[in-house]
Parts: structure tokens; C-alpha cells; sequence
């Protein structure tokens, strides 16, 4: 029998249904349900969450609600018109019908696929195997709106077939059409990920108006619409590299001299005191010629005939002063590789989405007449904790990049091997990208421990 199943469950809100899918665990009965077609829970549920015992249920996340709240799934009521805040929903779901009926799929879930085990764990609403009774349906919830998943089967069961049999546990499948794939097909709802989302390069540059701006890139994230999202593991070796510009600069004495008396000229008042600074000026080169008039001297000659370091061959040189100074901050880049190999022909498709995803979304822009061509689009690189919208907590963050490069090797095994559908064996696919924007200080006034 398989550890987990998962199978759609519109849960009921306000006398409403939110489409969504409850995914149970058979070794601890733990659950969790996801809304609509999302890759990470909103809520969950174990033996002790609420108290020892207590099978309570909580949001996964202290951002979950609010997810929820404004990003409610297609074919559902509308969140924010029906709640005036994520804390209205949050009471709404500990105080309605929403608990009882994700405690009556989990049950019948149980009754039906290990009854001895629930009863075992102390699962709510699981009998003996032997007993013919099955949990009370949840309290019917109003009619769904359109596209929603039917309510659950008059004896409270799920209203489709259990997936998964004899699979991994599995992230639900999206249905939303902003996440292209997800890899392995069978990532766990608990492991940590790389989540790639793609978006419009936006340029500084305004063609309607001719003016260049100065764009904070980081905060104007949030209202930028995604173009796609895919999914991959976290790779063996994750690596970062911050860097600054410094180089070394040299200023002799007579370059010093003379930067001083272009700043005070600059900075003189009126032309007495342009005067005065010229004055000055001309008796300090004096004093400085009697000292070393005869290092002038053999400098001046070889300027005049052209002879490189003359001086040097006096055993002496102009004192450059040298000194490592900044010159500007470095872009960072960040690569990645992921190997690939299908175990199924779902898994297949998805692989073959992946590449597709990163090769499109590199690929410049054409515009009609074909006279100029517009920027690729560009990428949000996260980190993400615990299969949830976390940020990891111990890895560093990454500004908007563009994919620089785009490699995929077809047979990484050594050798040509095929599915019967054509599909490779493995694929293994190097992104190479680079940030848009460098790092600064500001950057590390966030909540993240690491930063970027």
C-alpha cells in the first residue's frame, strides 16, 4: 500500500468552496491541503499540532493565509470580497466547516486504505476494519462556483480515485498555467527547492517619453506579473562569490600639485583671488625646482626627446604615490546544473518543459517589421525551506538575472540512449546567469540572517 495519496477537495469557506487538493500521509496521519493547483500546502494537520493529541490543523507558513487571501485559485470565490482581511479568513476557517470537513476526507482516507492504522495512531473519525460504518459527510457547503471540484461523495469520500499508488510522495501537480514543471516529479512536500520564476526585462529607458530612470528593480518585484515558474531540487554545491572593483592609482607630486591649484582656481571668488592662487602656487614650484632641480632637469630632457623613465636611469623616479582605491562594484554571476533522467513519461514531459522554459525565456524578443529586436526576458532565482514559500534561512539571496547560457548535454551518461518515445535517458543542463543590479549596502536591511 502506498505511504501517501492525494486527490481534489474543494474545502469549504463562508459557504463556499476553494478548490484544492488534501494530500495524506498513511505512517503518521499527518495532512495537508494545498489550494488549487499550488506546489506548496496552505494548511496542515499532525497527531499533536493544537496540543498532544488534539489532530489540529494550522496554516504552514505565517504567510500562508495571506497567500490565500490574495491569490485565491481560479474557479473559487473571491477571498478579498468575501473576507476583509487574512486574520477574517484564518477565523473563519478554525470557527466554520472547513476542519471538520478536511477531518472527514482524512478519516475516510484511512477507513478506506488502512483502517487499523488509523485507529492505531488515533486518527478522529476511523473505526476497526471490520466495522462497515464509514465518518459522517462535512456539512454541505453551498453550491461551487464554476471550474470548482465537486463536493465530496455522500459517504464523505473524495470524489476521485486516490493518485500516486505505489509512487513517492509527490508535490500535487500544478494546474495553473504560470507553473510550467516541477523536478523530480515526486519531489517531497517537505524538501527544499529552487524555485525559477521568469519575467519581462524591464529597461530604465522609456521610449515613450525618451527619459532614463533610475529603477529599484528589488521593490518593483512585487508587481511584476510572472511568466512562469519551474521547480528543480537544490543542487549538491551552491556557491556564491561577492566582489568590489578595486585597482591601484598612482598621483605624483606635480599631478598633486596641480589638482590643488585647479581646485583652487575652481573655488576662488573673484579673480584677486585667482591671483593670489596662481602667486602661491608659482612659489611653492620654485622652492620645490631648488630642491630638485636636478632631477627636473634630467626629467624634463627625456620628456623632451621622448625617452621613456630617463630619470629611472639616474636611479631615481617621481614618487607616483600609489595607492589601491575603488573603482566600482561587480556584477555576481551564479551557475547551476542540473541532471535530469525520467522515470516515467509525465516525469519526461516535464524535463523536456524545463529546457524549454530556460531556452525560450533567453531568447531575444522579436518585434514586428524585424528592424530591432527587444531584451530576453529575465529571472527571479529562490531558495526555498521546507517545501513551503520560505525563504531558506541558510543560504543567500539572489537579485533579478539575466541567463547569460543555456547548455544541455543530451547524452551525459557517455552514450546514445533513447525511450521508446524518443525521450533521452538524461540530460544534463548548465545555467549560466548574472545579476542585473550589483549588491549594496542597503541590501542587508532585511530580515534574512544571510542576505544576499
Amino acid at each position: 500500500m502506498a505511504n501517501q495519496t492525494d486527490f481534489n477537495y474543494g474545502m469549504p469557506l463562508g459557504g463556499k468552496l476553494v478548490p484544492g487538493k488534501i494530500l495524506i500521509d498513511y505512517d503518521n496521519g499527518n495532512a495537508e491541503w494545498f489550494a488549487g493547483g499550488d506546489a506548496y500546502p496552505t494548511f496542515k494537520s499532525s497527531k499533536d499540532t493544537g496540543g498532544v493529541g488534539k489532530w489540529g490543523w494550522t496554516p504552514v507558513t505565517n504567510t500562508s493565509v495571506e497567500n490565500l487571501w490574495n491569490n485565491p485559485p481560479s474557479g473559487g470565490p473571491d477571498l478579498k470580497n468575501q473576507y476583509s482581511s487574512p486574520d477574517a479568513l484564518l477565523n473563519d476557517f478554525y470557527t466554520g466547516k472547513s476542519i471538520s470537513g478536511l477531518n472527514n476526507q482524512r478519516a475516510y482516507a484511512f477507513n478506506k486504505n488502512a483502517p487499523s492504522t488509523g485507529k492505531t495512531l488515533g486518527v478522529p473519525g476511523v473505526r476497526n476494519s471490520s466495522g462497515a460504518q464509514q465518518p459522517p459527510k462535512p456539512t454541505d457547503p453551498a453550491p461551487p462556483g464554476p471550474g470548482a471540484p465537486p463536493p465530496a461523495a455522500p459517504d464523505g469520500g473524495p470524489t476521485s480515485t486516490p493518485t500516486n499508488t505505489g509512487a513517492k510522495p509527490s508535490v500535487p501537480q500544478p494546474q495553473n498555467t504560470s507553473i510550467i514543471a516541477v523536478y523530480p516529479l515526486h519531489m517531497g512536500p517537505k524538501q527544499d527547492r529552487i524555485k525559477f520564476t521568469a519575467l519581462e526585462y524591464q529597461a530604465s529607458g522609456n521610449l515613450s517619453t525618451g527619459n532614463i530612470e533610475a529603477r529599484d528593480r528589488t521593490s518593483s518585484l512585487k508587481d511584476r506579473k510572472p511568466l512562469g515558474h519551474v521547480f528543480l531540487p537544490i543542487q549538491a554545491s551552491i556557491t556564491d562569490a561577492n566582489s568590489a572593483d578595486w585597482q591601484g592609482g598612482g598621483l605624483n607630486e606635480i599631478e598633486r600639485k596641480l589638482a590643488n591649484l585647479s581646485g583652487g582656481i575652481m573655488t576662488a571668488e573673484n579673480e584677486t583671488a585667482i591671483g593670489s592662487v596662481l602667486q602661491d602656487a608659482a612659489r611653492t614650484a620654485r622652492n620645490d625646482l631648488l630642491k630638485s632641480q636636478r632631477e627636473i632637469r634630467v626629467a624634463l630632457a627625456g620628456e623632451a626627446v621622448g625617452i621613456q623613465n630617463l630619470l629611472g636611469r639616474f636611479g631615481s623616479v617621481l614618487n607616483p604615490n600609489l595607492e589601491l582605491l575603488f573603482s566600482g562594484p561587480q556584477l555576481r554571476p551564479f551557475e547551476f546544473r542540473f541532471q535530469m533522467s525520467a522515470r516515467e513519461k509525465a516525469e519526461a514531459e516535464n524535463i523536456k518543459k524545463i529546457i524549454n522554459f530556460f531556452k525560450k525565456n533567453m531568447a531575444p524578443r522579436t518585434v514586428e517589421g524585424n528592424i530591432f529586436l527587444r531584451a530576453p526576458n529575465t529571472f527571479l532565482i529562490e531558495y526555498k525551506y521546507s517545501g513551503s514559500e520560505q525563504e531558506h534561512p541558510g543560504i543567500n539571496k539572489i537579485k533579478e538575472c539575466a541567463l547569460l547560457n543555456c547548455s544541455v548535454d543530451y547524452t551525459p551518461l557517455g552514450t546514445y540512449m533513447t525511450y521508446d518515445d524518443g525521450t533521452m535517458v538524461s540530460y544534463a543542463m548548465t545555467l549560466s546567469f548574472q545579476e542585473l543590479e550589483p549588491i549594496y549596502d542597503k541590501d542587508y536591511k532585511g530580515s534574512h540572517s544571510i542576505g544576499y
